[in-house]
């Protein structure tokens, strides 16, 4: 094209393109690239849509009228600014002088006095005498600005390019613009308003929101001419043209599956945007991959490159289309030779396109043809059931019906419907994220796109799951109020009650119960709901109407496993990253759909799941519960007959307790939406159903200690009815505390494993001096994106606030880093600190560990000499007959034993049924003041005084507790070789005399507990008793102690044997469960290790034993029991503190299990709630005793804040942990005190 034959003007695109191909190709371009797209309101820039939804439908050339091109754009873009601003322009005031009466005169300047001293007349008065009118200045409104002047060349502007248009035709809206322009410039304001002087835009222009669009508009038509000399210059929209058309009919191929991505257009150069990276210019690239009729997969590559042309890149072969300018020809080749070539005439570049794919893979057939755009859904009445990537559809009572596309969208809010790949790591959510609780920041996108979709025109139901609270869907009820009119939530269970009730399957009575059971994505759910009838006294008539009640969580598979079961089946060399991205993107009844094909891409890999692969598989996956789980729930109801409702056909009826005449499945929830819609249009004031709202709570303090408060009781039930608030009582005052100005509480919504916690704020303008009780006022309004209302009003005359409205945030999650979360394990002391440990009530004097363990060792050694040689260093045997008796006194001497000297004995050391001539044991004390020995406690010979267990226990228990914590190894320690051979040999000597059977029983038993100190150092003779010993539950409950202390850290495979059995025990009930318990929680403090020994499954099994227990213990404990009933309790919570140290644990499924607000978590925190509010006080009198031996060994630094002082340091610990408050990072513990 030479610089004489190319276009100058933009006019001429309209003026030559019935006579020249060139301008019409051009102009047709235009309208190809504008028409699918949407721009933004403010810029004028093509907005980022994405790849499928651009290239879905064909764009059709149609009438001229109805073409689009930049003039056009350019007119969307400002036509309502220019309407706006003609109806009241800007104006300025201007100073001008005239002549006006005398005394309409407002401001005489020097030119009025100059004028009037030209008058006749000696004065002021003389001058004016003959002419009552004076040249002054006066104030006039003008329409002669900056801004109205770039309005005014505007105008003209848009009125010659117009002008151009007409021979091609102007459409309706086009005809009113000249006509507008004409009269507008007509006007004699208009005609006042000076040329444009091409001057920088003032602030007006560039501030006003309308103004600013006539600048924008402006800067836009200036670059009409140059932006169609580029277009001229280079093939870019040509190319584009083409590019698009291959995505195009790519896309109309149901077996082509194109990786998603955004489409961002360059409107300047009418192309794609181009990325630059590292200074270069990067091509727009597709992949995705072709399944020809051979069921040949081929993956492919196209891109559109900065150097102005197109290739497609198979795995063996490269085409390449190319725009010949001098030409005009458009070229294709293949692997760089000539495949074929047409005129650039775009009525031949379907064909040439449809040409290029059906040989570059292999097709047999043409293709289909491009896909029409979906025609929005419109009716009167609309029921969907939300939870799908294609929604199930019932329109005014017709047959249900899927979307005919997905209902999906990106991070970036990209509308991809129409999208049959994804990258893996590219963002994206579909409807099924809707029947979650976490669809916060992409429900606005999803429902949007739903809105362009379904249009009722009187009233919509959304299905919505029952468990989800009202809080943790607020974003989906605003946005369906946002985007829809008319609609309302409507809950699963109430919907599949009215299908069942419309379709007269059942011949319904009064207190029928259906329970209702949902498989979610991550349990199964069971809502109950009763039939009622109520008896109209006003109409004599009998109402009928449902009664939900709060949902349950009961064990189950859940979707999420049983999707992945089948997946897993059906690919077994698919990445579980796949395979999982699959089940977020659709839910089982999207992959049941025959039709379905999807395809994922990870490192250069593409997986496609379709429908005929897993058919076997999803008809295998099934899961059910255990009726006897909903005793509780069918206790408190108290129903009439009972029926089963199934919402998914993975739920299959169990084997034992139902009947088939109470299982009624394949209801169908959009038709039992639509059946409840249609009673309410005929009878828009009646009783349909009734909602008993969730338990709705808070914990207050009183008296030291936290107790509850109920916003809503268990027994409150509404009616709901749209836009409509139904008052709530609360009889009970509410005291706010003092001394704050923003008051924040934590609520909790629901009960037992089905909880939502969220914070309410309370924000005053003072802060309160004093506390200051309210009355509070509640109301629920259904369907609001707030359903509930909660003033507090003050009952005192002379409050600082006469009303506030409390402020609900958002429920929390389990998205805080839980690492701080759980109690640190306190370091363990080193020899040299155990050698100077403070004694107790002295700041300065310390008492060494380690010398008072290894010296009373030698008590062990000592009753091993006795046992051998009936003497020891301490004890000896005597022949009473040697006893020398002083007459009349009560004592006498022996005096053969000593080399030198003699032994005192007395009478009342000797034993009852003493005989004078027996051989007597006894020990040898030295009395220093008397300067001699006596006998004391003396027995039969060979036997030991029963005394020595409480010496035995006092001397040692302490100091091998002390010096054996953390599983100190006493041969890898720093003691000195004289040290480790004493514990040698007191360990020899504990097995020696164990093994003898002369010993008593006591000194059995107190010598076993003394070697279990030593944990892994134990003697084999006791671990093999253990081993066995553990298998009985009267020796195991007789032997606490032991077990409690061998397990060290549970290193050696012995020791993790006897771990195992403890943790599930032979008889795992009552006093059994309640030692194991207790044995637990002293070995979890002996070595931070311990706690980190157990598996996925034990720590659930202990946690479900631990919290079974207390809530027994909740049940019967009370302030009369006996101190170490007490002390039992306490042990427990100190081993419930040491679980939540499994949420630093190494195994990311073990962490993720306690971790805050799992289920294991919200189970200990019910249970720590339960013993809070029953059993707190009296604990805290327990411990607070002046001489109470309820103490936790557990000492902890805590901060309590004011109104805690009667709340145990282990319950408040346990409070801020399982809660997640501010300040469970900072707690510590100072000290594991050893104690028996």
């Amino acid at each position: 094209m030479t610089e004489e034959s190319k276009l100058a003007e933009f006019g001429q695109l309209y003026s030559q393109y019935q006579r020249d191909n060139r301008a019409k190709l051009l102009l047709d371009l235009q309208h190809y690239f504008i028409s699918p797209l949407q721009f933004d309101p403010v810029t004028m820039q093509a907005l980022e849509v994405s790849l499928s939804q651009v290239c879905h439908s064909a764009i059709a050339l149609g009438e001229s009228k109805q073409r689009q091109d930049r003039l056009t754009r350019l007119l969307d873009h400002c036509l309502q600014a220019i309407k706006r601003i003609l109806v009241q322009p800007r104006t300025t005031i201007i100073r001008e002088h005239e002549m006006v009466p005398v005394y309409k005169a407002q401001r005489i300047d020097n030119r009025s006095i100059e004028w009037l001293s030209r008058q006749p007349g000696r004065n002021v008065r003389e001058k004016l005498a003959a002419q009552p009118h004076v040249l002054a200045q006066a104030r006039k409104e003008s329409y002669d600005t900056s801004e109205n002047r770039l309005l005014k060349a505007m105008l003209i502007q848009l009125e010659d390019l117009l002008f151009s248009k007409q021979p091609l035709g102007l459409n309706d809206e086009q005809d009113q613009v000249i006509d507008l322009i004409q009269q507008s410039l007509q006007a004699p304001l208009f005609k006042a308003i000076k040329p444009w002087q091409h001057m920088p835009p003032n602030n007006v222009l560039m501030q006003d929101k309308q103004y600013r669009k006539i600048w924008d508009s402006w800067q836009a038509i200036q670059q009409l001419d140059l932006q169609l000399q580029a277009q001229q210059q280079g093939g870019d929209s040509l190319l584009y043209f083409i590019f698009k058309e291959i995505v195009t009919q790519l896309l109309a191929n149901p077996q082509c599956h194109l990786i998603e991505q955004s489409w961002q257009c360059d409107f300047q150069h009418l192309s794609l945007k181009v990325v630059v990276a590292d200074r270069d210019s990067q091509p727009y690239q597709v992949e995705g991959i072709v399944r020809n009729e051979r069921a040949v997969v081929k993956p492919f590559k196209l891109r559109l490159l900065p150097e102005q042309n197109i290739e497609l890149e198979l795995t063996n072969k490269v085409y390449s289309v190319d725009f010949h300018k001098e030409e005009s020809l458009i070229i294709s080749q293949l692997n760089g030779r000539l495949s074929n070539s047409i005129a650039a005439d775009l009525m031949m570049t379907e064909l040439f396109v449809q040409k290029l794919l059906i040989d570059a893979f292999d097709y047999q057939r043409s293709y289909l043809g491009k896909v029409r755009p979906d025609k929005p859904l419109v009716a009167e009445l609309i029921s969907i059931e939300l939870g799908h990537s294609k929604p199930l559809l019932m329109l005014d009572q017709k047959n249900p019906r899927r979307l005919n596309s997905y209902l999906m969208s990106d991070q970036q809010g990209l509308d991809c419907r129409y999208s049959r790949a994804f990258d893996i790591d590219h963002t994206a959510a579909s409807g099924v994220c809707l029947n979650q609780e976490k669809s916060d920041h992409v429900s606005t996108n999803l429902v949007e796109i739903l809105a362009k979709i379904i249009k009722p025109s009187q009233a919509m139901h959304y299905l919505v799951s029952d468990h989800h609270s009202d809080f943790a869907t607020i974003n989906l009820r605003r946005d369906f109020n946002r985007y829809f009119t008319n609609a309302s939530p409507l809950p699963k269970s109430i919907a599949a009650v009215y299908d069942l009730l419309g379709n007269n399957k059942i011949a319904l009575k009064a207190n029928d119960l259906f329970l209702v059971i949902d498989n979610s994505a991550d349990a199964l759910y069971v809502s109950p709901v009763m039939f009622k009838k109520q008896h109209d006294n006003k109409n004599k008539a009998v109402q009928v109407y449902f009664e939900r009640h709060p949902t349950v969580k009961i064990q189950g598979k859940t979707e999420t496993q049983l999707l992945l079961q089948a997946l897993q089946q059906s690919y077994p060399h698919y990445p579980n990253s796949v395979l999982t991205k699959f089940i977020e993107l659709f839910s089982y009844q999207d992959l049941s759909q025959a039709k379905f094909s999807f395809t994922l891409k990870e490192n250069n890999e593409f997986y496609t799941v379709e429908y005929p692969a897993i058919k076997s598989s999803l008809e295998t996956i099934v899961t059910s519960f255990q009726p006897s789980e909903l005793s509780v729930l069918l206790k408190d109801i108290n129903p009439n007959r009972l029926f089963y409702v199934p919402l998914s056909r993975m739920i299959i009826c169990p084997k034992t307790g139902v009947q088939s005449y109470q299982w009624c499945e394949k209801v169908n929830l959009v038709r039992g939406s639509q059946t409840l819609l249609q009673k309410k249009q005929s009878e828009p004031n009646g009783l349909f159903w009734k909602d008993h709202l969730p338990q709705l709570s808070t914990r207050l303090l009183k008296n030291g200690q936290e107790i509850p408060f109920f916003f809503v009781g268990d027994n409150v039930s509404i009616k709901p009815v749209r836009d409509k608030a139904v008052a709530i009582p609360i009889s009970e005052g509410f005291e706010l505390p003092g001394g704050e100005d923003k008051i924040k509480f934590k609520v909790t919504q629901g009960k037992g494993t089905l909880k939502t916690v969220f914070p309410l704020t309370l924000s005053l303008k003072n802060r309160l001096k004093q506390p200051l009780t309210c009355h509070l006022e509640l109301s629920y309004c259904y369907g609001d994106e707030q359903p509930y209302q909660l003033r507090f009003k003050p009952i005192a005359d002379h409050a600082p606030f006469s009303s506030i409205k409390a402020e609900w945030g958002k429920p929390e999650r389990n998205e805080v880093n839980v690492d701080s979360y759980f109690p640190e394990f306190p370091q363990s002391q080193t020899i040299a600190q155990l050698r100077k440990v403070p004694k107790k009530g002295s700041t300065t004097e310390t008492i060494d560990i380690i010398d008072w363990m290894v010296r009373n060792l030698d008590e062990v050694l000592d009753y091993e000499a006795f046992y051998t040689t009936g003497s020891s260093g301490k004890r000896i045997t005597i022949d009473s007959s040697t006893i020398d008796w002083i007459p009349n006194r009560d004592f006498g001497f022996e005096r053969s034993h000593l080399d030198n000297g003699s032994i005192f004995i007395h009478k009342d050391e000797l034993y009852d049924d003493f005989s004078q001539g027996e051989q007597i044991s006894g020990n040898l004390v030295f009395n220093e003041k008397k300067n001699g020995y006596s006998l004391k406690e003396i027995t039969p010979a060979g036997q030991l005084p029963k005394p020595d267990l409480n010496k035995l226990r006092s001397r040692l228990r302490f100091p091998l507790m002390c010096f054996n914590d953390y599983a100190r190894d006493y041969r890898d320690s720093e003691l000195s070789r004289e040290h480790i051979d004493k514990i040698d040999q007191a360990l020899q000597a504990v097995k020696y005399l164990v093994q003898s059977d002369k010993i008593p029983s006591w000194l059995y038993e107190e010598l076993s507990i003394i070697a279990a100190y030593f944990h892994k150092n134990l003697p084999n003779y006791f671990v093999d008793k253990l081993l066995t010993d553990i298998d009985d539950k009267k020796r195991f409950r007789e032997q606490k102690l032991l077990f409690s202390y061998v397990l060290g850290d549970v290193s050696l495979q012995w020791q993790q044997q006897l771990l195992d059995k403890i943790l599930q025990p032979v008889d795992d009930t009552g006093v059994t469960r309640a030692v194991s318990l207790e044995v637990l929680s002293v070995a979890v403090w002996r070595h931070p290790d311990v706690i980190h020994k157990l598996s996925l499954t034990q720590v659930t099994k202990l946690i479900e034993r631990l919290t079974g227990h207390l809530e027994h213990e909740v049940k019967h404990l009370t302030l009369k029991d006996k101190p170490y009933k007490w002390v039992s309790l306490l042990r427990r919570l100190e081993l419930m503190l040491a679980i939540i140290r499994c949420r630093g644990s190494h195994a990311l499924q073990i962490k993720d299990a306690v971790g805050l607000y799992s289920p294991l978590s919200e189970l200990m925190r019910n249970s720590w709630l339960s013993i809070n509010d029953n059993l707190g006080v009296q604990l805290h009198q327990q411990m607070q005793q002046s001489d109470s031996k309820v103490n936790s060994r557990v000492k902890l630094a805590v901060d309590k804040p004011p109104g805690y002082e009667n709340t145990p340091d282990i319950l408040y610990a346990l409070k801020l942990y399982l809660t997640g408050e501010d300040g469970a990072n900072q707690i510590s513990i100072t000290e594991l005190v050893d104690s028996d």
